[in-house]
């Protein structure tokens, strides 16, 4: 199949970007099951279906609150992680999130976690309202960036962003990256036409991180390692200077993660 430019961003770094990243939270689960009918809180679902699922990581936590869970990925490298943790009622398959070839009606939840900004907003809606079936539930979820931590710990990720770009378009810059503002997606869901009921949950994943794991936050971020691909002796600079600055934090420090849930609910 052909990869969506979108997708194809995150070839190469794979196993980095489900070391780094987070996976879906337990509440951002509870609230879509309450929301989906049939499920109510305390149940699971029948069928979750992730759309863009990239390594598995808001996927696999699924596992325990639905009968079955499909991870969707273009992308071969993502999709290979993903499946070293396949099992019973957890499968993966190749499809994009525009056309997953997938059969209709049976989703009680269909979610795109931290990848809907990646994706053709008219398509990935109107493929996620045919796989949902009536009162099923379509969900995006981002979380903010940076981290909440300490003022230290921001500005020298501030920094690595600022340095990293300005030694990016010295350099000679990057192509357009084909993605859309995050800030948009509740709009859409409630433009579209498929969902009577839509809504934004805002909420907050406490954590604990240190100077290892926000180097590798950094690094996970599909720009960077295309930057890092075009100009290594650039970047080499720009994360040689980081890890100056990482070295002069505490151990470990807080790492929250705010998250924005934006979700619509399917016409009965």
């Amino acid at each position: 199949m052909t990869i969506p430019a979108g997708a194809a961003r995150f070839s190469g770094f794979a196993s980095l970007y489900a070391a780094a990243r987070p996976c879906l939270p337990e509440y951002a689960i509870r609230v879509l099951l309450r929301y989906a009918a049939g499920t109510g809180a305390g149940h699971t679902a029948g069928l979750v279906i992730d759309l863009g699922c990239g390594a598995g990581l808001s996927t696999i936590p699924w596992r325990g609150h639905s009968r079955r869970v499909i991870g969707v990925e273009p992308n071969p490298d993502m999709l290979a992680e993903a499946r070293r943790h396949a099992a019973p009622g957890l499968t993966f398959h190749q499809a994009s999130a525009e056309d997953t070839g997938l059969p209709g009606g049976e989703a009680d939840i269909v979610v795109c976690a931290q990848s809907f900004h990646w994706m053709d907003p008219e398509a990935t809606l109107r493929e996620a309202a045919r796989l949902l079936r009536p009162g099923g539930v379509f969900a995006t979820v981002d979380y903010d960036w940076p981290p909440v931590s300490t003022a230290a710990v921001e500005e020298a990720f501030r920094r690595f962003e600022q340095e990293t770009e300005a030694a990016t378009l010295e350099a000679g810059g990057l192509p357009a990256q084909p993605r859309r503002e995050k800030t948009g997606h509740l709009d859409q869901i409630r433009k579209c036409g498929y969902f009577f009921l839509t809504r934004e949950v805002v909420f907050l994943q406490e954590g604990v991180g240190c100077a290892d794991r926000l180097l590798a936050l950094a690094v996970s971020r599909s720009g960077w390692q295309e930057a890092s691909r075009r100009y290594p002796e650039a970047m080499a600079g720009v994360l040689s200077r980081f890890r100056s600055r990482l070295e002069r934090l505490d151990e470990e420090f807080p790492m929250d993660f705010g998250y924005r849930l934006r979700f619509g609910v399917r016409k009965i």
